[in-house]
């Protein structure tokens, strides 16, 4: 059985922003699902199509559009035979499960639908779901896909739990664990971190995991960009909280502009070019000395579509360093549309910090071989 989104009103689907918004608050609230759909509310089959959809489906969560909500609870009322009545401050049918402002539950045969109104440029209201057994999504750093299935097969017996496992990047891997009986979870979570010797990021959001560090250390952060344009600053803005720690992002998206702004040498840009390792190595050293913050991200590449010369597009140069000196720099070959390398180049280096400091990120407690 699926899960889907239903989207209801030609205006969502044309607001890209909004729609942003949407997706975003769905996984904000743990909603993950199958498939997006969209529909017109003047469609004469829509109340067929929202029935025959029901039937296939374990949970739909519709947003309508404002012009949209009242014709969707109408249409919901006529299938289960039922009478709209107010509640608080919201038309639904009588027989909602649950109800928040501009927002209800409800079943349908073996479905439940949440319908929640999206007016653009309003919150949007909450998402309601039936209750069920608990899940979390967490990280796992530095370990092979296959290493990490094996080494956690008898966990999932011994706790009853359920995983999907994703390779996130080459340096995370992404679990979404659920339990079976409601119980077990924080103990398969335990177990999981000593096995892996707390290379665990116990977060859906591991740049969040990363910020949060870096506050309780008390520890600022710069960047310099080139092919980013600014990805890296914007991805970890999003997090509250990180005005604290973050100085600030130069994006140096000219030869010139690094050279002048980052101190970039010539000898540097003539020899190995703004594509390198060795040019990634000296933005690192530029904003550090500008901003005399503790670490430092630089990024420069082909982001695509195209070639450059003879640099193949999606080819990158990642690199993150400290104020004593430490670095690692590394060149990547980023294989997808423009927009996917430019936002692999933002988690590569959040992982490459992982890496150059995991004292700071991550507690030992090896287990012995004995």
């Amino acid at each position: 059985m699926k899960k889907v989104v239903l989207l209801i009103g030609d205006e969502l689907r044309l607001n890209g922003n909004f729609l942003d918004y949407i997706f975003r608050h769905c996984c904000n609230a743990n909603l993950y699902f199958d498939e997006i759909k969209f529909a017109n509310k003047n469609d004469k089959n829509l109340p067929n199509f929202i029935e025959n959809l029901a039937k296939k489906c374990e949970f739909i969560t519709i947003f309508a559009s404002s012009e949209s909500y009242g014709i969707v609870s109408k249409i919901l009322a006529t299938l289960t035979s039922d009478l709209l009545e107010l509640k608080n401050e919201t038309l639904v049918p009588s027989m909602v499960k649950n109800v928040a402002k501009n927002s209800f539950l409800m079943q349908i045969g073996e479905c439940w639908i949440n319908v929640l109104k999206a007016s653009a440029n309003e919150n949007l209201p909450q998402i309601l779901t039936p209750c069920e057994q608990n899940s979390r999504i967490f990280y796992i750093f530095g370990y092979g896909l296959n290493y990490v299935k094996t080494r956690i097969e008898p966990l999932l017996k011994t706790y009853d739990i359920s995983v999907v496992l994703s390779q996130f990047n080459e340096f995370l891997i992404c679990i979404k664990a659920k339990e079976n009986k409601f119980y077990g979870l924080n103990d398969f979570l335990g177990g999981v971190k000593k096995i892996f010797d707390n290379f665990v990021i116990d977060s859906e959001n591991f740049i969040e995991f990363i910020a949060r560090k870096l506050i309780q250390n008390n520890l600022k952060i710069t960047f310099a960009e080139s092919c980013t344009a600014g990805l890296v600053a914007s991805k970890f803005c999003e997090i509250s909280g990180v005005s604290e720690i973050f100085e600030g992002s130069l994006i140096t998206y000219s030869q010139n502009a690094k050279n002048a702004w980052l101190g970039v040498s010539d000898e540097i840009l003539t020899n190995f070019g703004v594509y390198s390792k060795e040019c990634v190595s000296e933005m690192i050293d530029g904003i550090l000395k500008l901003s005399k913050a503790d670490f430092a991200i630089a990024v420069s590449g082909v982001a695509g579509p195209f070639d450059d010369g003879e640099i193949p597009a999606g080819t990158v140069f990642v690199g993150v360093g400290e104020k004593n000196g430490e670095k690692i720099t590394e060149k990547f070959q980023i294989h997808g549309d423009r927009n996917f390398v430019r936002n692999e180049c933002v988690n590569i280096a959040f992982c490459l910090l992982l890496r150059l400091k995991t004292e700071l990120f991550f507690k030992f407690e090896r287990i012995s071989d004995e």
